[in-house]
């Protein structure tokens, strides 16, 4: 019998961010353009490269520049609070990792 090798439910913020996919929030707006998105970088663990990928795709489509970049920003603090590298102090969700700001 061959062995089922499982990948994280959270392997890379794309599973993480496709699970808001179809929610009316920002963030569920987000997820489903992205889902959406056959070229989005599935599996980058770099908000560098998915911030520039968000960048030069979705904000030449969106009239708000800014609340698009908002929503991905806070969306990757959340999804690294999800998966333990940040937390919740002092009423806010920060970089468990000082360095990693």
């Amino acid at each position: 019998m061959a062995a089922i090798i499982e990948e994280p439910l959270y392997a890379s913020y794309y599973n993480w961010i496709t699970l808001f996919k179809n929610i009316e929030t920002p963030i569920g707006e987000l997820a489903t353009n992205i889902a959406g998105d056959p070229c989005f970088p599935k599996y980058s663990d770099s908000p560098q490269e998915i911030l520039d990928y968000i960048y030069s795709s979705y904000l030449l489509l969106a009239g708000e520049h800014s609340s698009i970049l908002e929503t991905f920003q806070y969306s990757w603090l959340l999804y690294k609070f999800e998966i333990g590298e940040a937390i919740y102090r002092n009423g806010r969700i920060q970089y468990a990792d000082s360095k990693k700001i």
